[in-house]
């Protein structure tokens, strides 16, 4: 007997929610995406959303929502952001952008990989000439091999 019961207030509500403004009504949804999804540490990379809001402020966070934004700004009168975010130092693998609605409380992602980076204070030079090395990506404890090769066509896959 209960079982009928909760169907035929299921139904009902089911019929009459929509008109009473219950929340199966449509709800918004909003969508971020990258220009490019493999990134290096420190390098710009341009996030895109909508569905927000039309000038509602929007945070920009680094994998969580915990911590302080790396960006804040307000989204167009149509509900979008473009805004040109830095890839932070972090260990290579996995991340994500999370963009926070300030009044619909819309919480979008976009994902991408962080690859390992190497950067040289110089490129050319007398054999014994000082060369710094500057690694970005990796971890505090990780193993890199650099190799140095005196041909021009040094393999490294």
């Amino acid at each position: 007997m209960k079982r009928c019961l909760f169907v035929v207030i299921t139904l009902l509500f089911g019929v009459l929610g929509p008109l009473l403004g219950a929340a199966n009504a449509a709800t918004t949804t909003a969508k971020c995406a990258l220009s490019a999804t493999s990134l290096t540490v420190g390098s710009p990379v341009s996030l895109s959303c909508s569905g927000f809001q039309g000038g509602e402020s929007i945070k920009i966070y680094f994998d969580s929502t915990k911590g302080t934004a790396l960006i804040t700004t307000a989204a167009s009168s149509s509900g979008g952001i473009k805004k040109s975010v830095i890839v932070p130092e972090r260990v290579g693998g996995s991340h994500k952008f999370v963009a926070v609605g300030a009044r619909s409380h819309l919480k979008p992602t976009a994902s991408f990989q962080i690859i390992g980076s190497l950067g040289l204070s110089r490129v050319t030079g007398t054999s014994g000439s000082l060369v710094t090395a500057t690694l970005r990506g990796f971890g505090k404890v990780e193993s890199v091999d650099l190799r140095f090769s005196t041909s021009s066509r040094a393999a490294c896959k």
